[in-house]
């Protein structure tokens, strides 16, 4: 075995399970690199959004929510810590894009939910 044979029995794919978006479907107040990232976030189907500081994952992140929920017609439940919950709410008015806050399963609606990490126990799966 030669090094190049060797170097491709080391490389890694993970084949895309997710959708594709038109430009035009995303958040016009998203910046055009954050547009690239949920774009390609949406067809790689699962994907972590490792950017820096003050890029704007939240906004990511809603837009990430709000495109699946579109797609499924089903409910995206966001969990977060404590000061982020409310956080992401207001970052989603700003946007245009509503967000649920839910305590228990009731409170789960249609569309975009966010519950703190520790409430996880009281909320179930949709199906």
């Amino acid at each position: 075995m030669n090094y190049n044979d060797f170097l491709k029995t080391k490389t890694y794919s993970c084949e895309s399970v997710g959708f594709d978006v038109d430009y035009s479907e995303l958040n016009q107040t998203l910046f055009p690199i954050q547009k690239d990232v949920v774009k390609i976030a949406l067809k790689k189907g699962r994907m972590c959004l490792f950017t820096d500081t003050g890029t704007g994952k939240t906004r990511m992140q809603l837009q990430f929510a709000k495109s699946v929920f579109d797609h499924t017609h089903k409910p995206v439940l966001v969990v977060a810590y404590l000061a982020v919950v409310n956080q992401t709410k207001s970052e989603g008015l700003q946007m245009g894009i509503d967000v649920n806050i839910c305590r228990t399963q009731h409170d789960v609606k249609p569309g975009i939910n966010i519950t703190k990490w520790c409430l996880l126990d009281y909320l179930t799966v949709m199906k």
